[in-house]
């Protein structure tokens, strides 16, 4: 099935480009009743910065871009404390294709250790630690930073800190699958953005040396 379903499993369909992509959602946003879902697709390590410096370039406002891994920065926030104002470098610490990091200030919401008891449908019950974390308002964006990797898949990470999805109109999740058992129906619609992070849908950005023939869709023929 997914051989005969090879070429649109391959041909980029439904996917945007970064700046396309916060575009796209910004102006969705302005007219939605429920938050906007950006999905950074290409994001494997919860810390790439492709899609966070493009809502600042934006200047994107009410958007939302929880579970950013930056142990560095959550610590600067911890020790500056609740109402601080700050500036840090967050993200991209991880590998070459990550972004980079991106230098931010803003105020800081709340500082703490990022731990509960899970409610949503995958981790229901399961003792939940991002270590460290904080919460920063940049501009338009809250900004949730932590020292554990995790991926945005409930609302645990905004209701365990008082906050909700609903609060929001632009969310960013670097989930790939197993967010849409809760987003589909807390979100109006999700714009999948394909970052050059470390696992893009587009196979094409990668350089690729001694491919044998017939690898679809690196040597098709």
């Amino acid at each position: 099935m997914s051989w005969n379903n090879r070429e649109g499993l391959t041909s980029g369909k439904n996917l945007y480009r970064v700046t396309e992509g916060v575009t796209l959602a910004i102006r969705k946003a302005e007219h939605s009743s429920k938050p906007i879902i950006i999905l950074d697709h290409a994001d494997r390590t919860n810390d790439t910065t492709f899609v966070l410096r493009e809502l600042m370039e934006q200047e994107a406002q009410n958007a939302a871009v929880p579970l950013l891994k930056g142990a560095k920065a959550a610590k600067i926030c911890g020790d500056a404390g609740v109402g601080a104002t700050v500036e840090v470098s967050v993200g991209g610490g991880t590998g070459w294709r990550d972004g980079g990091p991106v230098r931010v200030k803003g105020k800081i919401l709340w500082t703490g250790r990022g731990a509960y008891m899970a409610t949503g449908p995958m981790r229901r019950g399961l003792q939940t630690d991002h270590g460290p974390t904080a919460i920063m308002q940049v501009g338009g964006i809250w900004l949730q930073l932590t020292t554990f990797g995790s991926s945005l898949i409930d609302e645990d990470p905004f209701i365990q800190f008082g906050y909700k999805p609903s609060d929001f109109g632009i969310i960013v999740t670097k989930s790939k699958t197993h967010f849409r058992e809760v987003y589909q129906k807390v979100g109006e619609e999700i714009i999948i953005v394909d970052a050059p992070g470390q696992c893009p849908a587009d196979l094409s950005v990668f350089q690729y040396k001694n491919v044998p023939p017939g690898i679809y869709p690196i040597t098709k023929k």
